[in-house]
């Protein structure tokens, strides 16, 4: 029987990266035993978040030195940035498909709204596109486990963490692009205070609407009532 002392021993010889990964398989096995005996899912579904978030942890001390190497050289820096300008480009298609779905106006005549979104919205973008990326990575990292045999177990925890990771970060971006809606509310209010203007001595505008003039002599109409944003689109006297 295996002493107690030669675990410990075996567990303080560990990497930090090891001993991540050890806990992880714990609490994994920990989550396999709860569902063998019957356990409420709840204990065993902790035990399972605990063990791939374990697992997670490890793949990014495992990768934080390379991500440091690649920052620190001009190449990656010029990488990195060209990523960046296609995640902002891909932002701002989808902040002017969500300006569209709010208002039911032309997206581009709004400028200040467009990039305000653009900001906010660059976030769930750039977490579809990392987790994409660590898609592919974790194909490359376990073809590279398979043909190589001796760095199979080496490999099989980072597989784990990086796949979930992945995982986490598409379905956090799939939620925040699937759900448009849910930005709708934001991106009226932003219209309403940034590129809508009060005009009450303009003829025909009451004192409770802003206007903003579209390039086809219509103006479009803002009006807040009940913390609510209404659009509409009409001709005034004079245009």
């Amino acid at each position: 029987m295996t002493k107690p002392g030669a675990i410990r021993d075996w567990y303080v010889g560990l990497t930090a990266i090891g001993r991540v990964q050890a806990s992880a398989i714990l609490f994994l096995v920990a989550s396999a035993a709860g569902r063998f005996f019957g356990l409420p899912r709840e204990p065993t579904g902790l035990t399972l978040a605990v063990s791939l978030g374990l697992f997670t942890w490890a793949f990014l001390l495992w990768c934080r030195p390379y991500v440091c190497a690649i920052w620190a050289s001009s190449l990656g820096k010029v990488a990195l940035g060209v990523v960046h300008l296609i995640v902002l480009w891909f932002a701002s298609a989808y902040a002017l498909s969500v300006i569209a779905g709010a208002t039911g106006l032309p997206p581009r005549e709004f400028g200040l709204t467009v990039s305000a979104l653009t900001f906010m919205l660059y976030v769930p973008v750039s977490l579809l596109f990392t987790g994409l990326a660590l898609m592919v990575f974790v194909i490359v990292l376990q073809t590279v486990a398979i043909f190589q045999e001796h760095l199979y177990w080496r490999y099989v925890g980072l597989v784990v963490g990086a796949f979930a990771l992945a995982s986490g970060l598409v379905g956090v971006a799939q939620w925040g692009i699937g759900n448009e809606r849910v930005f709708y509310p934001l991106a009226r209010q932003i219209a309403y205070v940034s590129d809508f203007q009060p005009a009450p001595n303009y003829l025909g505008v009451a004192a409770d609407e802003k206007i903003y003039a579209l390039d086809n002599e219509l103006v479009a109409v803002a009006v807040l009532r009940s913390n609510e944003v209404t659009f509409s689109v009409r001709s005034l006297p004079g245009r």
